[in-house]
């Protein structure tokens, strides 16, 4: 057992040399990790590792026991809307550059790729993207700090469930399947290199020595950097990005007042982030042009889609249906069966949460909850309209849900309507005061609309109810309360810079 000044000391130091921000939820990794790593260099003190890790000789310890609490949480195709994003809209735009460059590369970084699913899956796009007679010359770079992951990385074998994203034909043409796992196909190889890497304090010009990167993946990664870090990071990924560049962040990691260098895009149900060349001003925002010939999105289907038309209007993609999926044998009220939903939803078993939303729609009272999860579901896959369809099937049953208004704030943003997303979110903090993430994406849009003293007010809320304790927050998609607290008071510092700045012109 660790003294809790021991470890405080400890997250003072990771922080001062790497940026991360340790809250109290991972205090536990941190302890696992010490513990590991006291074993392996066979000190028994506490003390002792400590002398070791502060001192100057002792850097490189410290690295190692950093590196341990990596996040390792990902998978082929998560987040399958930006990938359509990145087919239908950046590669075309990139491809027309490049042309007209005679430019015949194509770099692209995973920064923070865990154990490589997304570096691989960014050379599969490009593959499948790209015409195979222009003869382009594809990289794809994957850098992580866990040595351990990285090695995982290279060897290019994952288990069934990191494929859960990916249909029959992708995994029948990328992908050899052997006792139980598939192992990644020798001609996606050579396209891709994984190597160890801080974010917070290395070298970029490791990652770049030459040439630049036309895209940067980096998703749910700088939640976890504090607001001394981050800005130097995204000063980075400007400076390693080529012309046009971009930039592709975890859904909760808003830019939005920030000084990034970045002009944000949005496209149907995503947007992505777009390099502003020096000098230039940031844009409010622009919207992507949908090409008149192009299918309507809601009726699209990529090949890794995870909802199959054929199956159903409302099965998940599996070899089991939804039916057999077991859950724990024990008697849940229907209020917890909530609880137990979400607390599946938010570790993306999509399959599971949809077991348990599904057994509240038969409720007499929690329909409308039940509804709202499965509208959650298919938001959070890009199914715009089968999540509508249930949302209003929520509404139906109980117009007092504060979570079905968020989840409508949501879907409005994606459809760019500000108007009907703001008032969404208002309703939703009327029925629930202390909902975090409807104040955070509220404060955001209005400082998309440059509406700098609203935007100041959610902010100032958000901040102070992450200050009274709360370590966990609600529907948040990953953040912690220290890591939200950080990235806040970036968005209050802003606004309090941009309010002094119109003060100053008047």
């Amino acid at each position: 057992m660790f003294i809790s000044e021991q470890i405080s000391e400890l997250k003072k130091n990771i922080k001062s040399s790497y940026g991360l921000s340790l809250d109290n939820q991972r205090v536990f990794d941190l302890e696992s990790a010490l513990k590991e790593r006291m074993t392996l260099t066979k000190i028994s003190s506490i003390n002792d590792y400590l002398e070791l890790v502060l001192s100057r000789q002792g850097e490189k310890e410290l690295e190692e026991l950093v590196s341990l609490l990596s996040i390792g949480e990902t998978g082929f195709f998560r987040t399958p809307q930006q990938f359509w994003a990145l087919r239908d809209f950046v590669f075309p735009e990139l491809l027309k550059t490049k042309r007209c460059r005679d430019d015949k590369k194509i770099r692209m970084l995973s920064a923070g790729c865990a154990t490589g699913e997304e570096a691989w899956t960014l050379a599969i796009m490009a593959l499948e993207s790209i015409p195979e007679q222009e003869n382009f010359e594809i990289e794809v770079v994957g850098c992580d700090l866990n040595k351990k992951f990285i090695e995982v990385a290279r060897g290019g074998k994952y288990p069934h469930k990191r494929l859960k994203n990916v249909d029959k034909e992708f995994k029948d043409k990328y992908f050899d399947q052997r006792e139980g796992y598939f192992y990644v196909k020798s001609q996606l190889k050579p396209l891709v290199r994984f190597i160890r890497f801080n974010l917070g304090n290395d070298d970029y010009a490791r990652l770049s020595p030459e040439e630049g990167f036309d895209l940067i993946f980096c998703r749910n990664v700088l939640i976890y950097f504090d607001q001394v870090a981050l800005p130097s990071i995204l000063k980075n990924f400007h400076k390693i990005l080529n012309n046009p560049g971009y930039l592709f962040l975890g859904y909760s990691e808003s830019l939005y007042g920030l000084d990034s260098k970045f002009s944000s895009v949005y496209v149907p149900g995503t947007f992505y982030y777009k390099k502003l060349p020096a000098g230039e001003q940031r844009e409010k925002g622009i919207k992507a042009k949908v090409k008149k010939s192009a299918k309507p999105w809601d009726k699209f289907e990529p090949h890794f889609s995870l909802v199959r038309e054929q199956e159903g209007p409302d099965k998940l993609r599996d070899k089991k249906p939804l039916e057999q999926v077991k859950i724990e044998e024990q008697v849940l009220s229907e209020g917890e069966l909530w609880d137990k939903a979400i607390e599946w939803f938010e570790q993306e078993d999509f399959k599971k949460a949809k077991v348990y939303f599904e057994k509240m729609t038969r409720s007499s009272v929690y329909a409308g909850l039940g509804y709202t999860g499965l509208a959650l579901i298919f938001g959070n896959l890009g199914e715009q309209e089968k999540a509508e369809n249930y949302l209003e099937k929520a509404f139906k049953e109980d117009s007092f849900i504060a979570e079905a208004y968020y989840l409508s704030g949501l879907l409005a943003e994606r459809k760019e309507n500000l108007e009907s997303a703001i008032e969404s979110y208002r309703r939703a903090i009327f029925l629930k005061s202390d909902f975090v993430m409807a104040h955070f994406n509220l404060g955001n849009l209005y400082l998309r609309l440059s509406d700098l003293e609203n935007a100041r007010r959610e902010f100032k809320v958000v901040y102070s109810l992450l200050k009274a304790g709360m370590e966990k927050v609600y529907l948040s998609t990953g953040w912690s309360g220290e890591s939200l607290k950080s990235w806040v008071k970036l968005h209050l510092d802003s606004v309090e810079r941009k309010t002094r700045d119109y003060a100053f012109r008047k």
